[in-house]
């Protein structure tokens, strides 16, 4: 249950931030949790990964996540044992992984046939 003396303090502010105010100077303005503190501000650096793994979905942090992502298919396309740990006969091994091999190309190819279908499906 809240705190009387805080509901009294909310009922009788403006805004937020005169809430806000009111509480710091009665010395009641909440503790900002570890979790509370990681979410993204508006004052946080954006175009990090670290800001879009918090939730942040600007241009900018949507451009970190993009370029760690082409970082990661990159580096897995340039592993062969990555493709190994995945398994083989996957389209998601052809695409994430860069596997060529025959079954992964032929899942791969299934899976672009059946997208296909659906689409004319769709249009008809």
């Amino acid at each position: 249950m809240a705190d009387p003396v805080l509901l009294a303090v909310a009922s009788r502010a403006t805004s937020v931030a005169d809430c806000r105010h009111l509480l710091d100077m009665l010395g009641l303005l909440p503790t900002v949790t570890e979790a509370e503190s990681a979410l993204p501000q508006d004052d946080q650096e954006h175009g990090r990964m670290s800001t879009y793994r918090h939730g942040c979905r600007c241009q900018d942090c949507r451009n970190a996540n993009a370029r760690r992502h082409k970082q990661w298919r990159h580096r897995a396309a340039h592993n062969p044992q990555s493709a190994d740990r995945a398994g083989h006969g996957n389209a998601s091994t052809y695409n994430n992984h860069g596997c060529r091999c025959e079954p992964c190309t032929e899942a791969h190819m299934a899976r672009i046939n059946a997208y296909r279908a659906a689409r004319k499906a769709a249009a008809a």
